[in-house]
């Protein structure tokens, strides 16, 4: 990596800007910007700018515009912008040239392509339907969790419903509804480079639950028989550690296994090992024996059948989870076909699956001859999916593109940005800068904060993130 010379800088192939806080970065996206009009003679509905949220499209717009304006008018005045016109007499382009492009640039400035990333795949999606072979009338709906709970609903009655009624118990144990299930889903719809793993192999859960209810059967049937004697079998045996098991603790025990031993497993309860042989063995007294029931051996047997049994739940649950993310997938996507709805994630999906499609040939043609340069802002706030369509667009393009982000300051997390993504465009990139100058901390601060950072050579975690002295 190597610091960022502004107005030296090739403006050329895929090129990755490292910009930590307060280095300038909209300067430095508004500054490449001018030079691709006043140096490439590009017009500004060919540069593409995306960010990551309208206020700062606004915002982007606004500083770019100004950025513009004031080198019109230092090249009209023939007096400042020293930078601008040693880069263009290095590039040996006439000032009057470029005047004529900024005047353009600025008359012509409301067709500037300035997007989100949403705002991009919209445009061209609608510019581009055929190529994109998707519809030409849709409803762009800004959000879907109504439909996402319909799809929900529906599973829960298809798939759930028919469960077992100790693996209905056990969801509902854990709180899940129809309602919990719909937010399980948050951040995890419409993402194709998300991997699911499930359990390696189906749970033969008939099996287990039929083994289980034997052994609770067998344990009700004791209890039923003998409970009054095993109550005062703990109740008054002397060789049991009296700390382990208390005499004012005891009687609620016994009206715990009551409710449990019901026709059905009542609610399961903590105290429930006290009447494990194993536990019974572990709590005598030296040289004492424990009490002797079957009962008790018979709760040992439950309490191991219900581990198994559990765990069986929880791997079914896993399988219930991974089919739940599949069958939302799937229905959501058949559902808005039908009713002719998208939804803003659905413009990524959709791009990224023209861009494999049988037209794709076409639709890249298409979209690098529309926008012939690109400025990525916030990059650092980029999914594998966005990275994905920018990748497919220009990596093998001859055109100027530059990523521009802060891996340190990655905060979308919540909404699906990998920083994984920027490693790999780090990878991808053809040349690497970084800006090395902070406008807004004080020089004192930024010693200490490059001595703290300095020493690990991980301070970021991850290696391919290193930290600048700024």
């Amino acid at each position: 990596m190597e610091p960022l010379d502004l107005y030296a800088t090739p403006l050329q192939g895929l090129n990755l800007i490292e910009a930590s806080a307060g280095t300038g970065k909209t300067y430095t996206i508004s500054a490449l910007y001018l030079r691709m009009i006043a140096e490439l003679g590009l017009p500004v509905e060919r540069i593409l700018v995306v960010t990551y949220t309208k206020a700062a499209t606004a915002e982007l717009r606004d500083r770019i515009r100004r950025k513009l304006v004031e080198a019109r008018l230092a090249l009209a005045a023939d007096t400042g912008g020293e930078q601008l016109r040693g880069s263009l007499a290095k590039s040996g382009i006439d000032p009057e040239l470029s005047l004529r492009r900024l005047n353009h640039a600025i008359l012509g400035f409301d067709r500037a392509a300035i997007f989100t990333i949403h705002g991009f795949c919209q445009r061209v999606l609608a510019d581009n339907a055929f190529a994109s072979g998707r519809p030409f009338e849709t409803e762009l709906i800004p959000e879907e969790s109504r439909l996402i709970q319909e799809v929900v609903d529906d599973f829960w009655r298809l798939h759930i419903q028919q469960l077992s009624p100790g693996m209905l118990d056990y969801l509902l144990a854990q709180r899940y509804t129809p309602d919990t299930l719909a937010l399980f889903l948050k951040g995890k719809l419409g993402k194709p480079y998300l991997l699911l793993r499930g359990c390696p192999k189906p749970v033969g859960l008939e099996g287990i639950e039929s083994n289980f209810m034997a052994v609770f059967r067998e344990a009700r049937e004791l209890w039923r028989e003998a409970g009054e004697t095993i109550g005062q079998m703990l109740q008054y045996n002397t060789g049991l550690n009296g700390n382990r098991y208390r005499k004012n603790a005891i009687p609620g025990w016994l009206s715990a296994m009551n409710q449990y031993l019901a026709e059905l497993p009542g609610p399961w309860f903590d105290a429930f090992e006290k009447f494990c042989s194993r536990t019974l063995a572990d709590s005598v007294k030296k040289n004492e024996t424990p009490p002797q029931h079957p009962f008790f051996d018979c709760c040992q047997h439950l309490q191991d059948a219900r581990v198994l049994l559990i765990g069986a739940y929880r791997q079914k649950l896993v399988q219930l989870l991974q089919s739940l993310v599949e069958y939302t997938d799937a229905e959501l996507a058949k559902r808005k076909s039908q009713r002719g709805l998208q939804s803003y994630d659905d413009l990524l999906l959709n791009l990224r699956q023209a861009l494999q499609g049988d037209s794709r040939e076409a639709l890249l043609a298409e979209i690098r001859r529309h926008y012939g340069a690109a400025l990525i802002d916030e990059f650092q706030d980029t999914d594998p999916l966005q990275y994905a369509i920018f990748r497919e667009i220009y990596l093998a393009a001859d055109a100027p593109v530059f990523l521009v982000g802060d891996p340190k300051q990655a905060i979308y997390s919540f909404r699906g940005a990998d920083i994984f993504a920027y490693l790999k465009a780090a990878r991808d990139a053809q040349a690497r800068y970084s800006l090395e100058r902070s406008w807004r901390s004080g020089p004192q601060l930024l010693t200490a904060l490059n001595k703290l950072f300095n020493q690990n050579d991980r301070a970021f975690i991850y290696k391919e993130i290193s930290y600048v002295n700024v």
